[in-house]
């Protein structure tokens, strides 16, 4: 077995080289043409790969900015339309709480108005029992009854009473002195029902009045004068060649201020005053109707 083994394991005889032919320049620089367009051809592939990948990344990146720019307008959109939302929320709660308050207000003067309806209302009770009470106590009294009904039925006699109460206050102020207020209570049966009376309340009263009006004068040789002749005047005055008025006189001169002069009134010439007044006493004592107009012509002074 061993030698069997043995002549199986004999060596192959070694292959043989054989040189390889010299290439040329012309092959040389074929080959080297031809590894250069190879190398060309893969980078322009590789390039345009690149140049792909690159238009690619690009598309993508635009698309990515295009959806970005979209995302931020309707970022923007959605907080302004956020932003408004929230102004017309704190719109409507400020309209509510200006209802509120008014509510509150309204409320509140509903309720006063309440309290004071019922404190009216509780009010109105307590004078309608005492008007029952008072008309229970009244019902026992004809006259304090008599005079309940005429205010009941009529409602003229307190108002009566109270302006009657009112003058004489105003005339017992103003003249200091005292007045009074009668009331006269009539009673009848009546002539329609049985057995039923009829009531009537006349009221006067008495206003005082106050002193009349007085006047102080003098009488000094037989005239009517403010001065007192038994003392001396404080200031002396030239004695006027006119005579002083008689109360004839005066009152015809108060007519004739009032009256319309037919023509304007001139002065009177210094040297004709005695003549002028002369003829004004003789109108004043005979009483004729002259005017001033008639007078100055007849002295030929207008």
């Amino acid at each position: 077995m061993k030698t069997q083994k043995t002549a199986q394991e004999t060596p192959e005889p070694a292959p043989v080289i054989e040189a390889l032919p010299t290439p040329t320049p012309e092959q040389i620089l074929a080959d080297r043409l031809k590894s250069a367009e190879t190398l060309i051809a893969t980078t322009d592939a590789k390039l345009r790969e690149t140049l792909e990948l690159l238009a690619g990344e690009t598309k993508a990146l635009t698309e990515e900015r295009t959806r970005s720019h979209s995302l931020a307008e309707m970022l923007d959109e959605s907080r302004k339309a956020r932003e408004a939302e929230i102004k017309q929320h704190v719109a409507e709660m400020q309209e509510q709480h200006r209802n509120y308050k008014l509510l509150k207000a309204e409320l509140e003067e509903v309720s006063r108005l309440r309290d004071n309806a019922i404190e009216a209302k509780d009010k109105a009770e307590h004078e309608r029992d005492e008007a029952r009470a008072q008309w229970e106590e009244w019902s026992t009294h004809p006259f304090f009854g008599a005079l309940y009904q005429l205010e009941r039925q009529t409602g003229e006699l307190s108002a009566d009473l109270v302006e009657h109460v009112d003058r004489v206050i105003a005339g017992v102020n103003d003249s200091g002195k005292a007045g009074k207020v009668t009331l006269v209570l009539g009673i009848k049966a009546s002539e329609e029902h049985r057995g039923a009376l009829i009531a009537a309340a006349k009221v006067s009263s008495t206003v005082p009045k106050g002193d009349p009006s007085r006047a102080y004068f003098f009488m000094d040789k037989g005239r009517i004068t403010e001065d007192d002749p038994a003392q001396p005047p404080l200031i002396k005055t030239p004695r006027s060649l006119k005579p002083a008025a008689t109360v004839e006189e005066k009152q015809l001169e108060q007519k004739l201020a009032k009256a319309k002069p037919v023509v304007e009134v001139t002065e009177v010439p210094e040297d004709m005053i005695e003549d002028y007044d002369a003829a004004l006493q003789v109108v004043s004592v005979d009483g004729a109707k002259a005017s001033v107009s008639l007078l100055q012509r007849r002295m030929k002074i207008g």
